[in-house]
């Protein structure tokens, strides 16, 4: 059986450098958002397999209550990635992560690792992460969170060459099912259960219920708020969170809202205060192209000035990375 799981594998996964060495954590993001590039511009932008599919707009399920672009792939065809056009990019242990729906279990090439989920999540989108760590050589398969499958690549079947490349969605010589894909990401690391079910929790609907006061500071702490690192574009995964704010607002019109962006304290300490009010304006504008009136939305920016942890450690920097709102009298 774990024969299986590894040639379906071996098709999810893409070649790496094999020499050990600290490296920076570094993502690859793909958001299909009319094109196949990478968010940054750091990495090569995806590529096709197979027929050409198409650019569609539609609600996605955790992605907020707008259409937005996906890529609508038909039968027998997928995407590629290929990592001979980075250098060391992968230096060990990596990580795949997709969010996709399937119209045809059965015809799905990673239905191996959706196991008795298969049958109930066609048609809907779902949550796989994929992941090998360099020094133990494990593989952990995760699906919307849940660890579905984990055993020790002990050939180093999944230790990669650096000029391979990775194929999503297709197998050569093998009909594959037609679908969507709103988001790939590649990362140079490995991802734990903890950091897995974190990454599925981004995906998680929020409603108004969540836009609470803390009691501490009278103000309201946005949580499943993403930016790309040390710059100003949100995330998809944030919008359901937005969205809440968006409830809150129409259903409290006489409320009016301070957005105030905080940073840790790496880094420059005047370029993080202009991180952080960008990142304020980023979620105010978003705001407004929602119906809510400017004149109840302020932005500011504290940088890494107004700490609620200690920055000695990342456990608890990160926590210092944040949005909150003040409610204005």
């Amino acid at each position: 059986m774990v024969d299986k799981f590894i040639k379906v594998l071996c098709f999810l996964t893409f070649s790496i450098s094999v020499f050990a060495q600290e490296q920076e954590q570094q993502i690859a993001r793909y958001y299909f958002e009319g094109n196949f590039n990478s968010l940054t511009s750091d990495f090569p932008p995806l590529e096709m397999d197979g027929e050409k599919g198409e650019f569609v707009q539609e609600v996605v399920e955790k992605y907020g209550r707008n259409a937005r672009t996906v890529y609508q792939l038909p039968s027998s065809a997928g995407l590629k990635f290929d990592n001979s056009k980075l250098e060391n990019f992968i230096s060990g242990s990596y990580t795949i992560e997709m969010f996709f729906r399937y119209t045809d279990g059965q015809l799905l090439l990673y239905n191996q690792l959706l196991g008795d989920q298969l049958e109930r999540n066609q048609g809907k989108y779902v949550h796989l992460v994929v992941t090998r760590n360099h020094e133990t050589k494990q593989i952990f398969v995760y699906l919307n969170g849940q660890k579905t499958l984990e055993f020790v690549d002990a050939n180093n079947d999944l230790e990669m060459a650096k000029d391979r490349e990775i194929f999503f969605f297709t197998q050569d010589g093998v009909k594959t099912t037609s679908g969507a894909v709103a988001m790939i990401k590649i990362y140079n690391y490995f991802v734990d259960l903890e950091l897995s079910q974190e990454l599925f929790a981004s995906y998680g609907s929020s409603s108004i219920s969540a836009i609470v006061k803390d009691e501490k500071t009278g103000k309201i702490k946005l949580d499943n708020l993403y930016f790309v690192q040390a710059e100003t574009s949100l995330l998809a995964e944030s919008l359901p969170t937005i969205d809440a704010v968006v409830d809150f607002l129409v259903e409290n019109p006489k409320v009016r809202i301070e957005i105030q962006g905080h940073t840790d304290n790496q880094g420059d300490y005047y370029k993080n205060v202009e991180l952080s009010k960008a990142r304020a304006e980023e979620i105010r504008k978003y705001l407004i192209t929602s119906g809510i009136d400017e004149n109840r939305l302020e932005a500011r920016g504290f940088g890494g000035s107004r700490p609620i942890e200690s920055n000695y450690a990342e456990d608890t920097r990160k926590l210092n990375r944040r949005v909150e709102l003040e409610v204005l009298k």
